[in-house]
């Protein structure tokens, strides 16, 4: 139970901070992050998962960096079980028509075929916080562990987050760490840490 508390605690306190940027704030950081994911990762035809952002929340805004990413590679977006806690992931091109679901998150409305896990080379995943061994917060679900846990063990798995890694978080057992981080200043590697020699 002191893990759980722990963690909650700093989920509440990242959160908190994330609220208190602005909307010209989020948007330069944003785009901060995007120069440096494209200068450190040049992706061609590979399966993508990534996270639409939730604008009430400050999320990283990713819209700009799926039409980038869609030139070379097949895209998709999550839509959320939030009976079972799974996902679903469905392809997604710039224009399609995405519809907020009752927590805010926007979800691609044609949902013909999804991908499973298992096909994704490139998971980008929304941060609440993150420590400097790429062990990650997210906003308490498992949605994400439980979908990390069904890929391939070499697929990158890859944060967005306006701020720096804390000390430390605590660890439990189904958790997934991140590879790589991505800031306004810097992509962090943790796969040395996580997959040594």
């Amino acid at each position: 139970m002191k893990y759980h508390s722990n963690k909650q605690t700093l989920r509440i306190k990242a959160l908190e901070r994330r609220l208190t940027l602005s909307d010209v704030e989020v948007e330069q950081l944003s785009k901060d992050i995007s120069k440096i994911f494209f200068r450190e990762f040049d992706f061609e035809h590979l399966n993508i998962a990534c996270f639409a952002s939730i604008a009430s929340k400050r999320e990283v805004l990713t819209l700009p960096l799926i039409e980038v990413l869609y030139r070379e590679n097949h895209v998709y977006l999550p839509v959320s079980d939030f009976i079972n806690f799974n996902m679903d992931h469905y392809p997604y091109q710039p224009g399609d028509f995405l519809l907020e679901n009752k927590y805010g998150i926007p979800e691609p409305v044609q949902r013909e075929i999804h991908l499973e896990a298992r096909y994704f080379d490139v998971a980008i995943i929304p941060i609440v916080e993150v420590d400097l061994s790429g062990n990650r917060i997210g906003y308490g679900k498992g949605f994400y562990d439980r979908f990390l846990s069904q890929c391939r063990p070499n697929t990158l798995k890859i944060g967005l987050h306006f701020f720096d890694p804390i000390e430390e978080i605590p660890k439990e057992k189904n958790d997934v760490p991140l590879d790589y981080l991505v800031t306004p200043k810097n992509c962090y590697d943790f796969k040395k840490i996580n997959h040594p020699g």
